[in-house]
């Protein structure tokens, strides 16, 4: 029986260790899957970080077209109402001028009928 016992404890020690060697296979394989995990998740982080910079990138360019875009029109449109003032003014000027001549031409004519006028009563 003592045998039997040594065999018992054999037989126990045995179970142990296949459980244990079961357990270290485990702890083994749920290593590797969290590594694989970590590995897929740094590699899309990764990967989202270079999409949001590259989108990021673009963002800017666009925004600095559209600065830049604005810049001109503000620009152009600054000239053309330059232009536009200038000719305001020179439309206000040639006005003037032509309600001087109108009142010129009006006194000439006065002063042509009164010569007329004058002709008419010497006669």
């Amino acid at each position: 029986t003592m045998q039997k016992m040594i065999q018992d404890q054999k037989d126990e020690i045995g179970d142990v260790r296949r459980k244990l060697n079961l357990a270290l296979d485990q702890k083994r394989r749920l290593e590797q899957e969290l590594d694989h995990a970590k590995f897929t998740s740094d590699n899309m982080r990764t990967k989202m970080e270079n999409e949001l910079r590259e989108k990021d990138l673009r963002v800017n360019q666009t925004l600095r077209s559209v600065d830049n875009e604005v810049e001109t029109r503000t620009k152009e449109l600054t000239i053309q109402l330059a232009a536009y003032d200038k000719l305001q003014h020179d439309n206000i000027v040639l006005d003037k001028k032509n309600k001087e001549l109108v009142n010129e031409i009006a006194l000439h004519i006065n002063a042509q009928k009164l010569l007329n006028q004058e002709l008419d009563h010497k006669q």
